[in-house]
């Protein structure tokens, strides 16, 4: 059965560049030219993400002609089952009883044969298979519009913080609030830096390193950062943990060092430790630190990443790349109209994703209660 899988190395399925879908252990990850398999087969992951992500499916349907790699086992249902009942049972067994591996969870092909599902009789299969099949695109479309409207969300908020923070939108105060208008193209001159493009006129451009002091944090022993303490612990990505100490004092701009998510914009609250995995922005007087990190995070520092086995950031390369400095009233000023403006897209954003998280729990728990016999199918 699982005998024909064979994986492609990336410049193997370059070379192999084709129309049959090419699957992993999650799903379909390339195309290639030929095909090990023709019809329709149950794929189950072997390895990894699939056992550690509760909210996606381990079990899925390949059909037609089709490359497996070495990730995915390839069942078949007997005469006395159903691809799409098999497929759904086997996405509500609890694997913690049978995958093994400390470092990386594994289902060898031993323990899979061993689990146990139920089995009505194959004309009840068929109505729960196609009564899942239609309840299910139900859910999925209703997922999919609500993560096209996070799409939206995020894009839509990432323009009117570019927009605002480059000046192409004015801040003004109406009625006691901060409002934009559009800038007159009279009002603008060219930045002479790409990204930029026009500016206002009496805006600045400068190397970030007259924003301020740019340092890396402290080496911290893993055993130190724990899960509570009295002091966040901030590394590349962010929040680590806590710890008993702390080496810095303030708010203050943050900017990932290494890693693939390197350039990544963060900031300290109070007293914290920051790692050396983090380079701490010590701003001057005439910098606003929200500002700061707005601007920051729209220059996409990740560009300036050294490509080697460690992605990382140099101190001395990302400090010469050339922004904006308008004056600190107008710096406060889109700190303060964004902070207020973003609340709404974050807040919309969570509550879409904690729709769509209990869309899932609802359609994982129709379908538990189908294959197993606690709700009737008509």
């Amino acid at each position: 059965m699982d005998g024909k899988r064979k994986p492609l190395n990336a410049s193997e399925r370059e070379n192999f560049n084709g129309k049959y879908p090419y699957y992993g252990a999650t799903g379909i990850i390339d195309y290639v030219k030929e095909y090990l398999y023709s019809g329709k087969f149950i794929l189950i992951g072997e390895d990894g993400a699939p056992f550690l992500d509760k909210t996606k499916s381990v079990a899925f349907l390949a059909s037609g002609k089709f490359w497996v790699n070495n990730h995915c086992h390839v069942l078949k249902s007997n005469k006395q089952s159903i691809d799409d009942f098999i497929m759904y049972s086997l996405n509500k067994v609890d694997y913690s009883n049978y995958i093994k591996g400390s470092t990386r969870e594994k289902l060898n092909q031993s323990d899979l044969a061993n689990i146990i599902l139920p089995l009505p009789l194959i004309i009840e299969q068929q109505k729960i298979a196609n009564f899942l099949d239609e309840k299910s695109k139900i859910f999925d479309e209703a997922i999919s519009k609500k993560e096209q409207l996070i799409s939206k969300l995020e894009l839509a908020k990432q323009s009117l913080i570019s927009e605002v923070v480059t000046g192409k939108l004015k801040i003004v105060e109406q009625n006691s609030k901060l409002q934009t208008i559009k800038r007159e193209k009279n009002e603008l001159k060219p930045s002479g830096v790409e990204w930029l493009g026009d500016i206002p006129k009496d805006w600045k451009t400068l190397q970030i390193k007259h924003y301020g002091k740019f340092q890396s944090g402290d080496f911290i022993p893993a055993e130190n950062i724990n899960e509570k303490g009295k002091y966040p612990v901030f590394g590349g990505n962010g929040l680590r943990g806590f710890t008993d100490n702390f080496n810095l004092t303030g708010k203050y701009v943050l900017i990932g060092r290494q890693g693939a998510l390197c350039g990544n914009i963060n900031f300290t609250i109070e007293k914290s430790w920051v790692t050396e995995h983090a380079i701490v922005v010590y701003n001057k007087k005439n910098i606003d630190v929200d500002w700061l990190g707005l601007v920051l995070k729209i220059m996409n520092l990740n560009q300036y990443s050294v490509a080697s086995a460690q992605p990382g950031l140099s101190i001395d390369n990302i400090t010469k790349v050339r922004s904006i400095l308008p004056t600190l009233t107008e710096q406060k000023q889109i700190s303060k109209y964004l902070d207020e403006k973003l609340i709404y897209f974050d807040n919309t954003i969570e509550k879409t994703k904690q729709s769509i998280t209990k869309l899932k729990e609802a359609k994982e728990s129709l379908i538990s209660q189908a294959v197993t016999g606690k709700i009737e199918v008509l």
